[in-house]
């Protein structure tokens, strides 16, 4: 086996936690996998079905034997996230997966799943890799509310829809970190800038609000972001990140009956995100299509089911 290369060293960033960068979607400081090194050793996040090969790569640079990874959580099974988890276990034979049990047929039979993210994602979608099936015995469903202890500290599933129905973040309860998945939406680290997160067809506006006052109520010491990194500053955060998505929620409705966004697209690039050094424009203007089209099916959905119609 060829491994990845990842060309900088994981980065311890809470005492005995790193964070992995996978270089997703060839990017640096996007797409981060977490490594909490306790007795009983766990990844967090698997990133892309392309990504594996940089997480045991990171783990060789580290000295650590593939074999002692004994837990494998994804926040939700959304490609970015949970891509890697099947191809990792072939070489993590000690490691089971625990996921949402809304997440958890679709991990084990990854047919239904991969065809909606072809017709969510479109173009885009080879950049997000595959699914490989994972056998039920090597999988734990949650609910949420469930705790494992690791040796040295423990780690609290708490059920945070709105990004996704299935969606779990995970609260190191020893370091008050909260490694929050998506629910928290995307932080872009180098410019400390806040973007909202928001994927049809499971995008719930007031959920994914609820979800963020929920990890305030823990008053977390950090966030930790799958995109990417940590924050301290955690309850400022995530105030910041509410307002967002209530802005962006405000630009959607003005755009919602849009057959083409490329202007808006453009429009939300130069009026909120033209300083943003860390990325380029044609990628920041990706995520805000997608997301931007994530707010509208949401408003047209809710309307809809406003009017009564099916």
């Amino acid at each position: 086996m060829t491994l990845g290369r990842v060309s900088v060293e994981p980065v311890e960033v809470a005492d005995g936690t790193h964070i992995i960068d996978v270089r997703m979607f060839n990017q640096a400081k996007f797409g981060g996998v977490y490594l909490v090194d306790d007795m009983r050793r766990t990844i967090i996040e698997t990133g892309t079905s392309h990504d594996y090969r940089n997480v045991l790569s990171a783990l060789k640079q580290m000295g650590i034997d593939p074999s002692s990874i004994e837990n494998v959580v994804v926040t939700h099974i959304h490609l970015d996230h949970a891509g890697g988890a099947g191809f990792l276990l072939d070489h993590l034979e000690n490691a089971k997966v625990y996921v949402h049990e809304r997440g958890f047929p679709h991990l084990a039979n990854p047919g239904r799943l991969l065809r909606s993210a072809s017709r969510a994602l479109g173009s885009a979608f080879k950049d997000y890799g595959t699914l490989k099936p994972i056998p039920e015995g090597r999988m734990v469903a949650l609910k949420g509310g469930e705790i494992i202890d690791l040796g040295g500290r423990e780690l609290e599933f708490i059920y945070t829809p709105g990004h996704a129905l299935h969606h779990l973040s995970i609260l190191d309860r020893t370091d008050r970190s909260i490694f929050c998945g998506d629910s928290a939406g995307i932080y872009f680290p180098e410019d400390r800038r806040l973007i909202p997160t928001t994927p049809f067809p499971e995008f719930n506006l007031p959920q994914a609000i609820e979800a963020m006052t929920t990890m305030a109520r823990l008053n977390p010491r950090a966030l930790l972001y799958t995109h990417f990194g940590p924050r301290e500053d955690a309850q400022r955060a995530l105030r910041d990140q509410q307002a967002e998505y209530e802005r962006w929620g405000r630009r959607a409705l003005e755009t919602v009956d849009q057959g083409d966004l490329s202007d808006s697209v453009k429009a939300i690039y130069e009026e909120w995100y033209a300083e943003v050094q860390g990325f380029p424009r044609v990628f920041v203007e990706r995520i805000i299509e997608t997301n931007l089209t994530g707010f509208n099916k949401y408003f047209e959905r809710t309307r809809v089911d406003a009017s009564g119609s099916s």
